[in-house]
């Protein structure tokens, strides 16, 4: 009897649980019939004391959600670059499915601001988060709070995705925090001062050039709880092993709403780095690149350099680097980034030649490397806006590099056996000043105008020890007990950069830009090499360089961009004067080019974008060197005086 009035509850029970939900089902598709994955779903509830229900489509573009009985709902699906699609339950009695159709946004590079109420919005060019809607109260980092946002993602390496689309920035109440470092930020964020979590799409720091530049860039904003916007906030971390390795690493952040403050530091014996080669490449900047013209420009980071990936037996690190962001009124505000790191690697080598001629030689070379690296990098940058309208910057980067290296090289093959020691000191400095200036003079009329100039010099100094010649058959090397042989490299760069860039929108669908650039640089390259003796120093002539390049680019460039049947197009062409100055050989070349370019968007349920552009390409002075360059004891360089630019045709898809 107990048992069967034990069932006959349970049985109920069932029933009245199955019986308190429905299903809401069904698929999303665009325009073109295409399924919509990642499209949104949301859900609110007429009665208040129930909660908001969320929910993603699949790749398929299918969703589900289980909604109370009897109740009414409003249901929105939406999508980034699509109009959203609302519908009204009045009273889930059973089942439902849908099949719905999203079209496309008719707005079209026009800025989207939006003031969020509900747990979560989208619209066509951004995504806000309510976070209380989504979190328990037990996230400890920012890390644990993304994972439960619907469509975003942090992989291991700390790159946050949203909807698949990786997000290049993070910002805390409207700042790059630390450059924009994601790693750093969601392994640092405390939880629990975290208010809102804003996605935007195509970001731009200009707010009326939004849209109009090529590179669409993803980022999110962390906005702050009040109460929580003074607060200092990171971690401490050290560590050792039983083979005696160290480690040690501080963060620490300081927030206010006017005053930032970071400082990231590492010392350790593994070769570990706290920034990636992304995160200086955004405090860099660099020469004007985003108007995309056509003629490739040679530029070389020394920091990027220092922090590239390579293969070592033994690494130490000792890096510090700060930042600190300051708004000083409604106007003015300033940033300063500072780099100060060094590096001590070894490393070791085997390489396995083989010389093809009349008798197949082979060789094997066996190297132990020891380099010491000294970094030092700055940046500052000033930021004025004195009206919505229009927007400054100025920056200053100093980048300041010192390199020594010594390698022991052995080189054996049936012919000979040589030992090889090799020392090198190297210097180098690069200072480059930015000036940029946005105005929009109404809705359809705005300019852009940016300059550069930059200098960077360069001086190894290289010396070889050997107890047999090094590359016989062409230096006329004098006997000697040890040969000692070296080269001196000197290697100069300047240049000035300039683009006025004009933007008109006919309306929302059609614009038509208008650049006008100019591109001035001169480059020197020196080297000597010679044979030190005991009481005498011989140079090589034919191992001896001096001259420079001269190269001016002035362009004008016309694009076209409109939307057509859901798909963005812009064809454009650019028309450049090109000249170059040899001073070794006195020639002076001048080119007429005409560089086409097309570019090509579709929105489906992610984005297709396919680009064209024939492009020329410059090569550094070091290619022009017209006697040879030693570049280790047994290869040398011989570049052509008479070289010309390359074109090429580039295609991306």
């Amino acid at each position: 009897m107990v048992l069967r009035l034990f069932l006959i509850l349970f049985i109920i029970n069932i029933f009245a649980v199955t019986a308190q939900h429905r299903l809401l089902k069904g698929t999303v598709k665009d325009t073109l019939g295409e399924n919509m994955e990642f499209a949104n779903i949301m859900a609110k509830p007429s009665n208040v004391e129930l909660h908001y229900v969320f929910g993603l489509t699949d790749k398929n573009g299918k969703f589900e959600l289980k909604l109370a009985e009897n109740t009414g709902y409003m249901v929105t699906i939406s999508f980034m670059g699509y109009d959203s699609y609302e519908f009204k339950i009045d009273s889930l009695q059973h089942n439902i499915t849908k099949k719905i159709r999203l079209k496309t946004s008719n707005q079209f590079l026009d800025e989207v601001v939006i003031e969020s109420t509900t747990p979560m919005k989208i619209t066509k060019d951004s995504i806000v988060y309510d976070v209380k809607h989504f979190v328990s109260g037990k996230e400890f980092k920012l890390k644990s709070v993304l994972k439960k946002l619907p469509g975003i993602s942090v992989d291991r390496n700390g790159q946050i995705s949203v909807m698949g689309k990786k997000v290049s920035q993070v910002f805390v109440e409207d700042k790059p925090f630390f450059g924009g470092n994601s790693e750093l930020a969601v392994e640092n964020l405390p939880a629990n001062v975290i208010e809102k979590i804003k996605v935007i799409n195509d970001y731009n720091q200009v707010s009326f050039m939004k849209g109009l530049n090529e590179e669409q860039n993803m980022i999110i904003n962390i906005k702050l709880k009040e109460g929580k916007k003074h607060f200092v906030f990171g971690d401490l971390e050290a560590g050792v092993n039983i083979e005696k390795n160290y480690l040690g690493k501080t963060n620490l952040f300081y927030y206010s709403p006017k005053t930032n403050l970071s400082y990231i530091g590492n010392i350790n014996d593994i070769g570990e780095k706290s920034l990636t080669t992304l995160d200086v490449s955004r405090f860099e900047g660099g020469r004007i690149n985003n108007d995309n013209s056509g003629v490739n420009k040679n530029t070389v980071s020394p920091l990027r350099g220092f922090l590239m990936d390579e293969d070592y037996t033994n690494r130490k690190v000792l890096f510090n680097a700060m930042q600190w962001q300051q708004d000083m009124g409604d106007q003015w505000s300033f940033r300063v980034f500072g780099v100060s790191a060094k590096r001590e690697t070894d490393y070791q080598s085997t390489k396995y030649n083989s010389y093809l001629s009349d008798n197949t030689v082979d060789e094997v070379i066996d190297k132990n490397n020891f380099t010491s690296e000294f970094q030092n990098f700055g940046k500052l940058t000033l930021t004025y806006k004195p009206t919505a309208k229009q927007y400054f910057d100025y920056s200053l980067l100093v980048d300041k590099s010192l390199s020594d290296q010594s390698q022991i090289t052995h080189a054996v093959s049936p012919v000979k056996s040589n030992e090889v020691d090799f020392i090198l000191n190297r210097e180098g400095t690069s200072v480059t000043q930015d000036l940029n200036w946005y105005r929009k003079f109404n809705k359809k009329n705005i300019v852009k105008l940016t300059t550069n100039f930059g200098y960077k010099t360069r001086t190894p100094k290289n010396k070889w020890l050997s107890e047999n010649p090094i590359l016989e058959t062409l230096l006329p090397l004098e006997d000697d007990d040890i040969y000692e042989v070296n080269q001196v490299i000197d290697a100069k760069q300047t240049y000035l950069d300039f683009l006025l860039k004009y933007y008109y929108k006919l309306n929302s669908k059609h614009h038509i830009y208008f650049s006008l650039g100019g591109d001035l640089s001169k480059e020197s390259f020196r080297n000597n090499v010679n044979q030190i003796l005991e009481n005498n120093i011989i140079d090589f002539d034919d191992f001896r360089n001096d001259y420079s390049m001269k190269i001016n680019d002035l362009y004008f460039g016309i694009q076209y961009r409109f939307k057509l049947f859901g798909s963005l197009l812009t064809p454009g062409i650019y028309a450049h004067n090109l000249s170059w100055y040899n001073s070794y050989t006195k020639q002076n070349t001048k080119k007429i080019l005409l560089l086409p370019r097309f570019d090509f968007e579709l929105e489906t349920k992610g984005k297709i974008k396919f680009k064209y552009q024939l492009k020329a390409d410059m090569s550094g002075a070091y290619k022009y060197s017209y006697n040879y360059v030693i570049n280790s004891f047994n290869t040398m360089y011989k570049g052509n005086k008479d070289l010309s630019n390359e074109l090429y045709h580039e295609l991306n898809l």
